[in-house]
């Protein structure tokens, strides 16, 4: 008899844990994250957006374009520049409701300024740029793909005190998501000399890409790979 009154004793609390685990389990309702794989897109350009949501069992987005889904994970284009603000609300099977949202920019990149920061004096083989020591006369050139190129001067007999050089770039050449852009950082002959045009370091990539990796903001810095030389290129959103 004994025996069998702790094993009731034992079933009834092993029920009484269940029951209570239970119930904190239904408690903890539904918590909604958005995760988008941009932030900064142009007109017409795609982009996904994928719910990080926990404890629910419905999605219902609004992505301020006028369309609607009930994915997990949906795609969508902007077609106006502009921001939107992208709304996603879920729901667990008890009713309960959570809401969450983010910010996407919609516009054109333009290049607005650029910034040599760094500069390595010498070339590949140690030799210094110029040949009378006072300083080598640098050009900066954008090439966009299937575009003409535009070229800045940045300064005569450029030594470190002259670092870092900002140009403020008045054409604001316009950025195209699908297309590569050259950069030349160009060394010139001495003025009133003659001699070869060289080029100090050429990068080749896509700007848009690398802003949208991490950038969340219509304004922005850009840096080209390597230290030395090191050139920053300046982006807004229009």
């Amino acid at each position: 008899m004994k025996t069998l009154n702790s094993t009731i004793y034992y079933c009834i609390l092993f029920l009484l844990l269940t029951a209570v685990l239970g119930c904190n389990k239904d408690e903890v309702g539904p918590q909604a994250g958005i995760m988008a794989d941009k932030y900064l897109a142009e007109p017409g350009e795609e982009v996904t957006f994928t719910s990080t949501s926990t404890n629910l069992h419905t999605y219902e987005w609004d992505l301020g374009n006028g369309a609607k889904s009930n994915k997990k994970s949906v795609t969508t284009t902007f077609n106006t520049p502009g921001d939107y603000s992208v709304i996603l609300k879920v729901k667990d099977i008890n009713g309960k409701t959570s809401e969450t949202s983010v910010t996407v920019h919609i516009g054109r990149f333009f290049i607005s300024g650029a910034s040599l920061v760094t500069l390595n004096f010498k070339d590949s083989v140690g030799s210094v740029w110029d040949t009378d020591g006072s300083g080598p006369d640098i050009t900066l050139g954008f090439y966009p793909q299937g575009q003409g190129g535009l070229t800045w001067f940045i300064g005569n007999n450029i030594t470190q005190k002259n670092l870092p050089a900002f140009l403020l770039l008045s054409d604001r050449p316009v950025l195209l998501f699908n297309n590569n852009l050259t950069v030349h950082l160009i060394e010139n002959p001495e003025n009133g000399q003659t001699g070869q045009i060289r080029t100090m370091k050429k990068w080749i990539f896509n700007p848009i890409k690398e802003i949208q990796k991490y950038g969340r903001d219509r304004y922005g810095k850009l840096a080209l790979s390597g230290e030395y030389p090191r050139v920053e290129i300046s982006y807004s959103m229009k």
